[in-house]
């Protein structure tokens, strides 16, 4: 990747923490300080300063490895979607995970950034504003993590160029084109890739493949 696509990558990714950190920075502003919520509010603002932090060392090729680890897929979209429901409150986030879905085996802040780029999609085009997060035990070996968006679908000669850097199906409306660019390329980092589904009408699904924890 070009030193000038890495930058633009890492500006797109940021976004989403930056106003994470604002917004909630705003709300303990106004709450009264013994208010039980206080603490819940600053570990949310010291996860995305630390995650901001990660996120700039790893373009500057100076921080460890991404780390492997056996993560739960309910847990992940929890802590995605209670940032989100926050940052976007006029919308509605269902999540669906079965009990018996076994861990995936991969970095949890890549896949915190591959769940951000697809709801920020999702958001971008769902009407109703409802999103639905999914999973299911793709085979023996794979989890296969969903988003669901109910917007107006994606043309199929559009869709066979939707992972390309900066690629837009409606140029005037605002973004830079990388979301699904950046996910696919973490996805495949992470030993899995994304593919997607999408009917005029009806929405779109965006789906991420994942290997289990062994």
């Amino acid at each position: 990747m070009t030193t000038q696509l890495q930058l633009a990558t890492l500006s797109h990714d940021m976004e989403t923490p930056l106003s994470a950190i604002a917004l909630y920075n705003s709300l303990l502003s106004e709450m009264a300080p013994d208010d039980p919520e206080r603490k819940a509010y600053h570990d949310i603002i010291a996860d995305q300063v630390d995650r901001l932090s990660r996120m700039a060392s790893q373009v500057l090729s100076v921080a460890a490895a991404p780390e492997c680890q056996a993560l739960c897929v309910r847990t992940l979209f929890q802590e995605t979607t209670t940032v989100y429901a926050c940052l976007h409150p006029d919308y509605t986030f269902v999540q669906h995970v079965p009990v018996t879905l076994p861990p995936i085996a991969a970095d949890r802040d890549a896949v915190y950034r591959v769940l951000t780029n697809l709801l920020d999609n999702a958001i971008k085009f769902s009407m109703p504003h409802t999103i639905t997060l999914s999973a299911t035990l793709h085979d023996m070996h794979q989890v296969c993590l969903c988003v669901t968006d109910c917007g107006p679908g994606i043309a199929l000669p559009h869709q066979m160029h939707l992972f390309e850097p900066h690629y837009r199906v409606n140029t005037m409306q605002a973004g830079h084109g990388l979301g699904l660019f950046i996910a696919q390329r973490i996805a495949y980092e992470q030993g899995g890739h994304l593919a997607l589904e999408s009917s005029l009408g009806v929405g779109t699904t965006v789906q991420l493949f994942l290997p289990c924890s062994t």
